[in-house]
């Protein structure tokens, strides 16, 4: 057997195999460009094709050979952190990768527009900020989750990635195929955010299945198409 690890992190990220018995690592495969997330990867053995790991990642769900960590395909569009497990049920991947964009984290006073933020802040003219130029607390409090290189500064792309981008949903998607198939592969996505929450795995029973979303909200919906049966 192997054992699975998926390291995502600001500078350095990678998935890595190792054999359960010795520790050897059999394979390693770098995931330059991934930042910082806290999902566990599942494993997906079909009818038919090489088993798959499946990895829940910044901004993609990725599938690698389970045998050699080999890329087979991927799938772009979910949210910049997750967190989590992908569900496998029936022969579909379902993932939710959710989390609220930056600016709705308790930032009143902030002005979200990094143009003006140069103008205001930038004392060095370098077209970045650092936490000395940017004396804001909540700032300081969430840079090393705005940070996406880890060098200290920000840029305008780091900022707008944190404060504007996607923020994903709950995806189920058809777990084959090469390269990428975010066009391709998905059954159908929900986002309404009633029912998301960045920490969560959904649960499946029979057809059902069920989300606890942030607030306490669990909600209920079909498996087969991504209908709620309930909020509540």
């Amino acid at each position: 057997g192997l054992v699975l690890v998926q390291a995502d992190q600001n500078q350095g990220s990678y998935l890595a195999a190792f054999d359960a018995a010795t520790g050897v690592q059999r394979w390693r495969v770098e995931r330059s460009g991934f930042s910082h997330s806290y999902a566990t990867p599942a494993v997906h053995r079909p009818a038919e094709g090489p088993a798959q790991v499946i990895v829940s990642g910044a901004l993609q769900i990725t599938s690698y050979a389970l045998g050699s960590g080999e890329k087979l395909w991927w799938f772009d569009g979910t949210s910049r952190q997750t967190k989590g497990v992908p569900v496998l049920d029936g022969g579909r991947c379902y993932v939710k990768a959710f989390l609220r964009p930056a600016s709705e984290m308790h930032m009143g006073g902030i002005d979200l527009d990094f143009a003006r933020l140069l103008v205001q802040h930038d004392r060095d003219h370098d077209q970045k900020l650092s936490r000395d130029e940017f004396g804001q607390p909540r700032m300081h409090e969430l840079w090393s989750d705005l940070d996406q290189d880890g060098d200290e500064l920000l840029d305008a792309a780091e900022w707008e990635l944190a404060m504007n981008s996607p923020r994903g949903g709950l995806f189920a998607i058809d777990p084959a195929g090469k390269g990428d198939v975010t066009s391709s592969n998905l059954a159908w996505r929900v986002d309404d955010r009633r029912c998301l929450s960045g920490v969560t795995t959904p649960v499946i029973v029979g057809s059902t299945m069920f989300l606890l979303g942030e607030g306490g909200l669990l909600t209920s919906l079909a498996v087969a198409d991504g209908k709620f049966h309930r909020i509540a």
